[in-house]
């Protein structure tokens, strides 16, 4: 939505066909940078960065109507085709003294070329929700994230698996009412927590090594660093420790006091969901297709068990099924999991990447290079390449040159920011597993 200064409103004398002719001549390129416009004055090669009708008198010294002109050519030049026509009408509206019949549209401009696609070219995450910054606990407990990362190091020098358990517990707290360390509280006589929950229990962990940064964070500086925080920082770091790239964490998160089982089953991806269901459920915390896509390739350290996908193994039943096979997974690594997986044996585990000197824990582009040969275990992982936006984005990560490492950090950035439902009553838990 655009808004002319309102000193200018209702001023001026000039005529329809002037602003009308004004706006269409004008040369110059503007480009949104949200509420500020950076104009290129053709004549002399100036850039200035101007950001309202004043502003452009004042730096420029022309009159005000002149000034109004450039801004609001500028405005039409950014504005959508669709919606020139009608930001036409409203400025003229806007600044003729008294009514007058609405001008004629103005002379066909040739319409933008469409932005380029998510898979060319990231978009930056949206600014963080009020009170979340990178330096919240820069006065009230400095040295925080430092303990957060000295330990997080610590643990998965001892337990290398433990990265994708860190990176799992921020993502299964993100979907479910936002990131607000749910998925720490433990159940209680009344109510059965997500942690409990069938897509977590005896499938979750790090939980008591989320307890032991909790304490030490305790000691330092007491009820001050929340534990939404603690699972959002030890996920990037436990990344960062294995090889992959960092990303900012905006701080500031609190904890809520509410925990329920169904809404984990209702939130969370299932690992059976098709690319419409994907694209759907994560939208639903604010991410795009795109994030779905590149977030999927977390499971380039991980494992699952084989009640999982076995279904692919033993009883496919659509289009194409080979004795019970899924036909789009690859015919000799259906053979190599069917023998990590026999039928009687759903709880055996297998990696969701075995590929690199760790298999397993190894952050590469691994998972996008086996998906995009048809070696994807999950139904969800597979169902990447029923898209065309899916396929085409699975093959630049899977790229020699791919750019999974930035992709991921900034999807990441954007699912930290997940805030908790309205109303939702939050606070500093002195302990992860109770509120307070």
């Amino acid at each position: 939505m655009f808004e002319i200064d309102s000193e200018f409103h209702g001023k001026g004398s000039i005529s329809s066909a002037v602003i009308e002719t004004n706006i269409i001549i004008s040369s110059v390129v503007a480009y949104s940078l949200r509420e500020s416009f950076v104009l290129i004055q053709e004549s002399n090669d100036i850039i200035l960065s101007l950001s309202s009708p004043m502003e452009i008198m004042t730096r420029t010294h022309v009159d005000h109507s002149s000034a109004i002109l450039i801004f609001l050519g500028a405005m039409l030049l950014i504005a959508a085709p669709s919606c020139r026509a009608d930001l036409v009408d409203t400025v003229i509206g806007t600044l003729l003294p008294s009514p007058s019949p609405p001008p004629p549209p103005p002379a066909p401009i040739s319409p933008s070329p469409p932005p380029p696609s998510p898979a060319v070219s990231p978009p930056p995450p949206p600014p963080p929700p009020a009170g979340l910054t990178p330096e919240y606990y820069s006065a009230s407990c400095p040295s925080a994230t430092a303990w957060v990362k000295n330990m997080t190091s610590s643990i998965v020098d001892s337990d290398r698996s433990m990265a994708a358990a860190l990176l799992r517990l921020h993502f299964h707290d993100c979907f479910v009412r936002g990131c607000d360390a749910s998925v720490l509280l433990d159940s209680t006589s009344g109510n059965t927590a997500e942690k409990d929950s069938l897509a977590n229990a005896n499938s979750l962990r790090g939980f008591a090594q989320i307890d032991q940064v909790k304490a030490k964070l305790e000691q330092v500086c007491p009820g001050v660093v929340s534990c939404a925080d603690i699972l959002a920082l030890t996920a990037r770091d436990a990344i960062v420790k294995i090889g992959g790239q960092s990303w900012v964490v905006y701080l500031g998160r609190k904890d809520g006091v509410v925990s329920i089982a169904s809404e984990s089953m209702a939130g969370l991806p299932s690992p059976l969901a098709n690319y419409t269901e994907l694209v759907q459920g994560f939208a639903a915390v604010g991410l795009s297709e795109k994030d779905m896509v590149v977030l999927s390739g977390g499971h380039t350290i991980g494992s699952t068990k084989c009640g999982a996908f076995s279904q692919r193994l033993y009883s496919f039943t659509g289009p194409g099924a080979i004795n019970g096979t899924d036909p789009t997974l690859d015919a000799e690594y259906a053979k190599l999991l069917k023998q990590q997986c026999p039928q009687n044996a759903p709880l055996n585990q297998v990696f969701l990447d075995p590929s690199g000197s760790f298999p397993g824990q190894t952050y590469d582009n691994g998972y996008f290079k086996a998906v995009k040969a048809n070696k994807g275990v999950l139904t969800s992982d597979a169902a990447l390449l029923t898209s065309s936006f899916g396929a085409s984005l699975v093959a630049r990560e899977a790229s020699p040159n791919s750019p999974f490492m930035t992709d991921f950090g900034i999807s990441m950035q954007k699912m930290g920011m997940a805030p908790a439902p309205r109303g939702a009553v939050l606070e500093v838990r002195k302990d992860c597993h109770f509120r307070n």
